[in-house]
């Protein structure tokens, strides 16, 4: 089995631990290159210490507005900017919750057009809370994204109201989504069924802190 075959290659692999020093994230990626991890998360305080150039092989996303989302919109586009100047490949922004369980449509279409806009040819994932949503925040979501076309949906950070959505409901949401917007399943999963469940659920790949759980083990 080929490491790109294998469930590790479907994990972003999160440096979210606001204890982690530079040094220790640097430790830990090279021990996930050698495992197969092809993506890594880190916000964009970390980001500036990991020098993303030693990792050609590996696909840094720099994290903006993690967990909350709360940030202001313009303090969001700099940190946007942040991270493609320092190397990143790629960028999650958290939206802000209230729009996204209101179903606020001008507001959410105005953060998500603003956020695109920032970085045009830089691919940028939107990360939601996702659980617990009701109908008409799905349906309003689903035409924005419908309308905007991110690089991907994140479903949750685990940290925040509901936990992200099961199987189940991931594959409702995947259902109504375009399917050009990569669908990863959020949250800290840390077990192979889990993860795999997800993935047949709909899901492109999942968040995991510790992706040596799933070296060597098949989707």
């Amino acid at each position: 089995m080929s490491r790109k075959g294998s469930l590790v290659a479907k994990a972003h692999a999160t440096l979210l631990d606001p204890f982690l020093s530079a040094g220790g994230a640097r430790t830990r990626l090279e021990a996930w290159l050698d495992l197969g991890v092809l993506k890594a998360w880190a916000c964009t305080g970390l980001l500036a210490g990991l020098e993303a150039e030693d990792y050609p092989s590996l696909a840094i996303t720099g994290v903006v507005g993690y967990p909350a989302g709360g940030a202001t919109l313009s303090t969001k586009r700099m940190a946007l900017l942040e991270c493609a100047r320092l190397g990143a490949k790629s960028a999650a922004v958290a939206l802000s919750p209230s729009l996204v369980a209101a179903g606020e449509a001008a507001g959410l279409s105005r953060e998500m057009s603003s956020l695109l806009a920032t970085a045009r040819d830089f691919p940028v994932y939107f990360l939601i809370e996702a659980g617990g949503l009701d109908e008409r925040a799905v349906t309003v979501l689903s035409r924005l994204l419908r309308d905007h076309r991110p690089a991907g949906l994140v479903t949750g950070s685990g940290l925040l109201g509901p936990p992200p959505p099961g199987p189940q409901a991931l594959g409702q949401l995947r259902s109504r989504i375009p399917r050009k917007v990569t669908l990863i399943a959020g949250g800290d999963v840390l077990d192979a069924e889990e993860a795999r469940a997800l993935l047949k659920g709909g899901a492109e790949a999942f968040l995991t802190s510790e992706p040596q759980r799933f070296a060597g083990l098949e989707p």
